[in-house]
């Protein structure tokens, strides 16, 4: 019961993820701001930041999409591994400055709630096909 909770929050938390870095990309694309940064993502800027959001968030949807249907299972790790690892260098050994300790809090909330995810992500893999 355990496993099925933590893999359907996985799916979940996943769906949101990948859905929201989708809308951020495309609305970054759409408005056309050159100069859109995002201070934990330091690698990119502008337009190239945009579209890697949009290609993250499309990625992230598809792997969640075939990790429910049970294809492709490997992928879903793969993505949320990747998101957790973006997430952490950005936020914790980069050169972000949280704005409070609320702020801080909620980042920490939210890598905690990416690990969980990448534990049923791989949860995911080894379960049996109906």
């Amino acid at each position: 019961m355990i496993r099925f909770l933590v893999r359907l929050f996985s799916y979940l938390f996943n769906t949101g993820l990948a859905l929201a870095l989708t809308l951020l990309g495309l609305v970054a694309l759409l408005a056309g701001a050159p100069g859109f940064e995002l201070s934990a993502v330091p690698w990119w800027t502008g337009t190239a930041l945009a579209k890697a959001l949009l290609a993250a968030g499309l990625i992230g949807i598809l792997a969640t999409w075939l990790a429910i249907r049970g294809k492709a299972r490997a992928l879903l790790p793969l993505w949320n591994l990747c998101t957790l690892g973006v997430m952490i260098y950005g936020y914790f050994w980069g050169s972000y400055k949280f704005d409070g300790m609320d702020e801080f809090r909620s980042t920490l909330w939210t890598a905690g709630g990416n690990a969980l995810a990448l534990l049923g992500s791989f949860s995911q893999m080894f379960r049996r096909s109906a």
